[in-house]
């Protein structure tokens, strides 16, 4: 179910122009936490990005980059250097939350999970994510437990997001937001909740099925292959029993509601030229993604090397 990770990408969908080749909310995930070989076994599948899902948008004359960015598992070390440039000689930097914007934590311990998913299933969830990160969970937000789960085989060490914010700072680049931290927490609250991690649990058999995801996943993005979507995950959550307008709901909230908010921002961005805009790869794709959203008002959106 890889819909739940917003640190990675939402997965929710189906087929896409391929002219406009391919998620959610940042959260800090204690590398302490996951297994020492995660950053191996990234290195491993992704060496280097071969083709970035970089773009050109461009209108009346004026020119910015659009980027599709993985939050995690990849950084701008293994980027081909036309990212780089693109972002230092822009204006403007945007991301989904500003740098330095960061809600403030809510430490409180909650109730215990292992009581509310009941012995069986807590029992599984231990075996997918090993005693001590199950330890570590318990008494957090369902939203911590369903992300540490989906993250387990991820490497918290590279983030292009991060990077990218860090380049444009030190290049004194005026930076900005495209929503804040604290929509994006409420954000995760609302949709990990305790059903979801339930979900979660019983559509994934084994922490060999983690792994598998992880590597599909991070192997797509960076041959620069992910050019559709599938249904699988819809699939998950309707043998998990939600209804197909409950996951019409989240795909709604956790994707496509938030395109149709930045689309009216990013069209005045692009608009004066010379920005960079780095968001989730996957709010760039389909019919209801912000890539058609600019061309269906008139920009010129160009996969750069595409």
């Amino acid at each position: 179910m890889r819909w739940v990770i917003a640190i990675v990408l939402v997965a929710c969908g189906s087929k896409h122009d391929e002219k406009a080749p391919p998620a959610p909310p940042v959260i800090s995930i204690d590398a302490a936490a996951l297994p020492e070989d995660n950053h191996a076994l990234a290195l491993s599948v992704c060496p280097s990005v071969k083709a970035p899902y970089l773009f050109t948008v461009e209108k009346s004359g004026h020119r910015s980059f659009l980027l599709g960015t993985r939050h995690l598992g990849v950084g701008l070390d293994r980027m081909p250097s036309v990212v780089r440039e693109a972002l230092v000689h822009a204006k403007l930097a945007v991301f989904e939350i500003a740098p330095g914007d960061e809600s403030d934590p809510d430490d409180k311990p909650g109730p215990s999970l292992a009581d509310a998913l009941g012995n069986d299933r807590w029992g599984h969830y231990r075996a997918l994510v090993g005693d001590d990160v199950a330890a570590a969970v318990e008494h957090e937000k369902p939203a911590i437990a369903i992300i540490m789960m989906m993250a387990a085989f991820e490497d918290p060490s590279a983030s292009l997001d991060q990077d990218l914010e860090d380049l444009a700072t030190r290049s004194k680049i005026e930076t900005r937001g495209l929503e804040t931290s604290s929509f994006q927490d409420g954000l995760i609250d609302q949709l990990l909740d305790q059903r979801a991690l339930a979900a979660a649990v019983t559509t994934t058999a084994t922490r060999d099925e983690l792994r598998d995801d992880t590597v599909e996943d991070l192997g797509e993005y960076c041959r620069g292959a992910k050019l559709e979507r599938t249904t699988k995950d819809e699939d998950d959550l309707e043998k998990a029993g939600y209804t197909d307008a409950e996951i019409a709901r989240y795909d709604d909230l956790l994707l496509f509601g938030r395109n149709r908010a930045w689309i009216p921002k990013l069209e005045a961005i692009f608009g004066g030229g010379d920005a960079f805009v780095a968001v989730g790869l996957d709010h760039l794709l389909g019919d209801r993604g912000v890539i058609a959203a600019l061309r269906a008002d008139g920009f010129v959106v160009t996969r750069v090397g595409g």
